[in-house]
C-alpha cells in the first residue's frame, strides 16, 4: 500500500474509533486502540512508513478479531488492514 492509503486508513480508523468512544463510553478496549492508531500515525509523520514498529507490538488485529468483528464490522475492517501493513513492513 502506498503512504496515502496507510495514513488514509489510520485516520478513517481513528475516526470510527473516536465516534464509539463517544457513543459508548463503558467501552474499555476502545482507548487502547485509539493510543495504538495515535502511535501508529505519530510514527508514519515521522518516518513516512511503518517499518520501525516491532512486529507483534499493536495487538489492533487480536483486538480486532475479539472485540469488534461482529458488534463493530467497519471498525474490524479497519484494524485488520492496518494490522495486515504492519505484518508486511519491512
Amino acid at each position: 500500500m502506498d503512504k496515502v492509503s496507510t495514513r488514509q486508513l489510520i485516520d478513517d480508523a481513528l475516526q470510527v474509533a473516536n465516534q464509539l468512544a463517544q457513543k459508548n463510553p463503558s467501552d474499555s478496549t476502545v482507548p487502547i486502540v485509539i493510543e495504538q492508531l495515535l502511535y501508529l500515525k505519530q510514527v508514519y509523520e515521522r518516518d513516512g512508513n511503518l517499518n520501525a514498529i516491532p512486529k507483534g507490538k499493536m495487538t489492533l488485529g487480536v483486538i480486532a478479531a475479539k472485540e469488534y468483528d461482529t458488534t463493530q464490522p467497519d471498525l474490524a475492517n479497519l484494524l485488520y488492514k492496518i494490522d495486515w501493513i504492519l505484518d508486511h513492513s519491512e
